[in-house]
């Protein structure tokens, strides 16, 4: 496989990621006030991503970013932290069946950072996300966005990408 097409199948790997991060959106009772998606970020040096972040929310004008130096940089923190971050105000009223839930979600994201970098033929069971970098968290805010921008940053050899949580403090 050429180095383009190799770029191409994680770029789709990242798609799909960030496809699975809107559908959970939508497990809220309002989806308006959180949200998720992944997308690819071309940012070579970790100082460089608060820039690159902001120009990708263009739209934003103000917004700024900050990393987060109270992030343990580990994929257990990162797992712990898409835990709280998922399911805010789910539909399903019995808060152990949510948790359930929300570990599951999060078991599943873990699961497609895993997919995105591995190559599962190669892999032997102790090897599973050792193909990235440490996991940095970023805050963002805006004057507009009442609640969090939370933005993780994961880097491997091959592809650099961004897991976006955004929750409103307030409901509408």
């Amino acid at each position: 496989m050429n180095n383009e097409a190799s770029i191409s199948s994680y770029v789709a790997r990242v798609a799909s990621l960030g496809g699975f991060l809107d559908g959970i959106s939508y497990l809220n009772q309002d989806r308006r006030s959180d949200f998720a998606e992944a997308f690819v970020l071309n940012a070579p040096y970790d100082h460089d991503v608060p820039d690159v972040i902001q120009t990708s929310f263009s739209h934003l004008a103000g917004m700024t970013v900050r990393p987060d130096s109270n992030f343990r940089e580990t994929m257990g923190q990162l797992e712990q932290d898409l835990k709280s971050l998922l399911l805010v105000d789910p539909f399903v009223g019995d808060e152990q069946i949510a948790e359930n839930m929300r570990s599951y979600l999060a078991f599943k994201i873990m699961d497609r950072l895993d997919d995105i970098i591995n190559d599962w033929a190669q892999l032997d069971e102790d090897s599973t996300l050792l193909n990235y970098a440490p996991p940095k968290r970023f805050i963002g805010r805006h004057d507009d966005i009442l609640g969090q921008m939370i933005f993780y940053l994961l880097r491997s050899e091959q592809v650099t990408f961004v897991l976006y949580f955004c929750s409103s403090t307030e409901r509408f």
